[in-house]
């Protein structure tokens, strides 16, 4: 029990901001780091809470225009920008049309390039765009399950396509000891968290179908664009793992807006 909990702990410190308390007796190993890749989708549940909290919030005050921008801004805030990170670095590297290894090098260099900022900048329009759209009974479940589904997309890309560089790396680690077993726990703890959202969100059940189909468009996307990165890079990187989450949730809003 000690173990999972600290498993969780390390998924919930890596792609948030938030403070979790471990056991110390427990010190954290590679093994861990590899569980800890199942907890993902829960990491998104946790996020999806606060933002549909923040736009709850907002809603007392703006409109749905300001009320999308605050969510957007929490959503960037609590991950700490991590997976926009990932993302422009990402395109820096794959529309720099160089080979495998000068683009590993852009990608691990810190400064934004011309097609990193265009690809954030396009992002969040898109996402803001998104969310204004969503502005029917399906928005408190399109904020709550868009975070889960991005974070799901992350299991299979960092357990099934191997690691790209040879060197240390933020995701080594986890690509190292996660595999099939950790993508069907998290596909089981992602499918439990829709079970207990339509049973026990009775507003969900008028629009599960739109949401489970954006959920599923999302993950199909995202993986097959994991497969492309991974055949061009012989692998994937920190980097692109958040470039996948983020994929994965603007396709994800995309079909739920066209569901409102």
């Amino acid at each position: 029990m000690r173990r999972t909990w600290n498993a969780f702990c390390d998924a919930l410190t890596l792609l948030t901001i938030l403070p979790c308390p471990r056991f110390a007796s427990l010190p954290p190993g590679a093994a861990d780091l590899g569980h800890s890749t199942c907890f993902f989708p829960l990491v998104g549940a946790v996020v999806g809470a606060l933002l549909v909290a923040v736009d709850a919030a907002a809603g007392r005050f703006f409109t749905t225009p300001a009320r999308s921008a605050l969510v957007l801004a929490a959503a960037v805030y609590v991950n700490g920008g991590l997976h926009l990170d990932g993302l422009a670095d990402t395109c820096d590297g794959l529309f720099s049309h160089k080979d495998r290894e000068r683009v590993l090098e852009i990608m691990r260099d810190s400064r934004i390039g011309a097609h990193g900022a265009t690809a954030l900048a396009l992002t969040l329009l898109l996402e803001f765009a998104f969310l204004c759209e969503a502005a029917g009974p399906l928005r408190p479940y399109v904020l709550f399950f868009f975070p889960v589904v991005g974070r799901q997309a992350m299991v299979p890309a960092i357990s099934l396509h191997g690691y790209a560089r040879s060197g240390p790396g933020l995701g080594r680690g986890y690509a190292l000891q996660a595999g099939w077993p950790e993508v069907g726990r998290s596909l089981l703890l992602t499918g439990l968290l829709f079970i207990c959202a339509y049973w026990l969100w009775p507003g969900l059940r008028q629009g599960f179908v739109p949401v489970l189909l954006a959920a599923t468009g999302a993950l199909l996307a995202a993986g097959l664009f994991a497969r492309a990165v991974a055949a061009r890079l012989g692998g994937l990187t920190g980097d692109v793992y958040g470039a996948v989450n983020q994929a994965a949730e603007l396709v994800f809003l995309l079909v739920a807006a066209a569901y409102r």
